[in-house]
């Protein structure tokens, strides 16, 4: 320890010399001033967890942390969960701003080598799309008979009106629709069956509904088997709806 000038004390502010010091001490007047300052040290906080919202009694460093950040944690177990969740939030902010563009600079399918070895790879394992039909497929025989049966249009396409992102696509095309009395009409082929693609449609019925669409949904095998029961059920369904002249 080597000596130095006068000191201002931090309690109570009387410039004095101390004895000896160094820089990491700080600098205290006297025995009162020292318990004054430990005692000060010493004072609770009572904040909620910051994680939990339970009531906890903060003291030490972890009532200056509060003080500082206003961040407060009863136990190591809510301290952990909230430093995990928040640099988890950090790294979904910084993939948010960095990812698409780090993506389309590093993209291996812009390189037609990647794109070869993945085709092949695609054709040897026998990979096929988990759901088929849809658009760009022939027209089920079904469909074809029931719309002809009612003298209606196929493929009627409505706009959903729903702004980009929403989680709907720009349209909706109905298999079978009679849009002077707006009833649309879905025959459904077996995929229809999965539990995803129900609620797909689902989601599409809702839609079209709160648009002024009537949505009857009929099966394939059920126009097969039974096709003017079918027609019968459509055109109940309203009572202006008739077969078209």
């Amino acid at each position: 320890m080597g000596t130095t000038g006068p000191k201002c004390c931090v309690v109570c502010g009387t410039e004095y010399q101390p004895r000896s010091w160094t820089p990491a001490m700080a600098p205290i007047c006297s025995l009162r001033c020292k318990l004054v300052r430990r005692e000060a040290r010493r004072m609770t906080v009572d904040a909620p967890c910051s994680r939990c919202g339970t009531m906890t009694t903060l003291t030490g460093e972890a009532r200056r942390t509060y003080e500082r950040r206003g961040r407060a944690y009863c136990g190591a177990a809510c301290r952990r969960e909230a430093h995990v969740e928040l640099s988890s939030r950090t790294m979904a902010e910084t993939n948010r701003r960095h990812a698409s563009s780090r993506m389309k600079a590093r993209n291996p399918m812009h390189r037609e080598e990647a794109r070869e070895t993945m085709a092949a790879t695609l054709r040897e394992i026998g990979h096929r799309p988990p759901i088929q039909g849809g658009n760009g497929r022939e027209i089920p025989a079904p469909q074809v008979a029931l719309a002809r049966a009612l003298g209606w249009e196929m493929q009627v396409i409505v706009p959903t009106k729903q702004p980009r992102g929403s989680g709907y696509p720009s349209h909706y095309k109905i298999n079978i629709a009679d849009r002077s009395r707006m009833v649309a009409v879905e025959v459904d082929g077996g995929s229809h069956k999965s539990l995803a693609i129900r609620e797909l449609d689902e989601k599409k019925d809702a839609l079209l509904e709160s648009l002024g669409w009537i949505v009857v949904r009929v099966l394939n095998e059920d126009v097969d088997r039974d096709l003017p029961g079918c027609i019968e059920r459509v055109l109940s369904c309203h009572p202006g709806v008739r077969r078209a002249a």
